[in-house]
């Protein structure tokens, strides 16, 4: 019986669970080997410890918490995520953990599940002595919990994708109101919806444009036979190969692509012209996506978590973040400087609580229109 009810699941339903099970297995021995790693040389006793929940990949998170430990003697337990769920699993879990936290730090490639934890009341207020370097003009705005939870910084940017191989940059379309043209049919890929950025990137697109015009260009999306994949660099694997010519993905997804001397390059959206007639799906601008830090309220840890998240929003982590294989572009002027090759384009002009508050609309459409794909 289990096996009929397993087999009668939808294939992309099927991915998703073996995914969140495998995450599960996966998240036990990262952090036994971070635990063994930053116990080696230390003497015996009881460590001071701080427990972190993050959807930053290892390959990224690794080295700035080993900085950290190094120069403040806290080992970090890490639990992270899947690709295919990203985030999504996480969130859950910090809600379920809620009156008993097992947290003490959530350090998130996005604002959205940030925003969704602190409308859950499962962060605390934080005040960072790390502002005063932002004085007078403070914090730069938009990447600041209005309610005092969380920071954001390094950012990253939604981008269209392409196979150099198959399209030359001119070619490549500025808007993705222009995918839905059947030039493009079955030559376009992106992640799950559900999950990670591209959740994200949803709800940010039906604040801007309505859930009419949004609904619309989705199912336009899949009757052009849109191909979608378990995570962001799934997507750029399949540009890579040809299986895809156009990819929504995020900035550092196709530089990792470029590293392993795969033929893909980005181009970024570009807004609609001021005072244009709005005609179906608005174009704002490229999305740019800050990492964001927060405090869970309750964690077992309290001032080894104010030391982490101190680090972990301030100039070396940044500069870490920005010089590491993600591109992270900074939020601060001297790192800008720095990192000036790697700059992004002005930002599309959100309202994250407008794009919190679309997000459950937003995700009900997605369901509704790829049904069991």
């Amino acid at each position: 019986m289990m096996q009929d009810r397993w087999d009668s699941l939808p294939t992309s339903r099927r991915s998703v669970i073996v995914a969140a099970l495998l995450g599960v297995t996966i998240a036990t021995p990262i952090i036994t080997a971070s635990l063994v790693l930053r116990r080696e040389g230390k003497a015996s006793g009881s460590p001071r410890r701080v427990v972190l929940y993050t959807s930053i990949d290892e390959d990224i998170y690794r080295p700035i918490l080993e900085a950290f430990t190094a120069k403040t003697d806290i080992q970090v337990r890490v639990v992270g995520d899947t690709e295919a769920t990203k985030a999504t699993g996480l969130v859950q879990r910090l809600i379920a953990e809620k009156d008993a936290p097992v947290a003490d730090v959530w350090w998130s490639g996005e604002p959205l599940s940030t925003m969704i934890l602190a409308k859950n009341a499962v962060l605390r207020k934080y005040a960072s002595s790390i502002e005063g370097e932002f004085r007078p003009a403070g914090w730069p705005k938009g990447l600041r919990g209005s309610d005092g939870t969380w920071y954001g910084l390094a950012l990253r940017a939604r981008v269209i994708a392409f196979n150099t191989n198959r399209l030359q940059r001119d070619d490549v379309p500025s808007s993705l109101r222009a995918l839905v043209e059947p030039k493009w049919r079955g030559r376009i890929g992106m992640a799950r919806p559900q999950f990670g950025t591209t959740r994200l990137d949803m709800a940010a697109l039906l604040a801007a444009s309505g859930d009419q015009a949004f609904e619309a260009w989705l199912e336009a999306l899949i009757r052009n036979d849109l191909r979608l994949y378990d995570g962001n660099s799934s997507v750029v694997r399949a540009l890579s190969t040809g299986e895809i010519e156009i990819g929504l993905t995020d900035t550092d997804d196709v530089h990792a692509g470029r590293r392993n001397a795969w033929p893909v390059d980005m181009v970024f959206i570009k807004p609609d012209p001021p005072r244009s007639p709005a005609v179906g799906l608005r174009s704002v601008g490229p999305i740019l996506i800050p990492c964001t830090v927060a405090l869970v309220k309750g964690g077992p840890n309290p001032t080894e978590a104010t030391r982490l998240a101190d680090y972990l929003i301030g100039a070396d982590a940044e500069r870490a973040l920005a010089a590491g294989p993600a591109k992270h572009w900074p939020i601060r002027p001297s790192l800008q400087r720095e990192f000036s090759a790697q700059e992004l384009p002005k930002g599309a002009e959100l309202d994250w609580h407008a794009v919190l508050d679309a997000s459950d609309r937003a995700g009900a459409i997605v369901a509704r229109v790829l049904g069991s794909k």
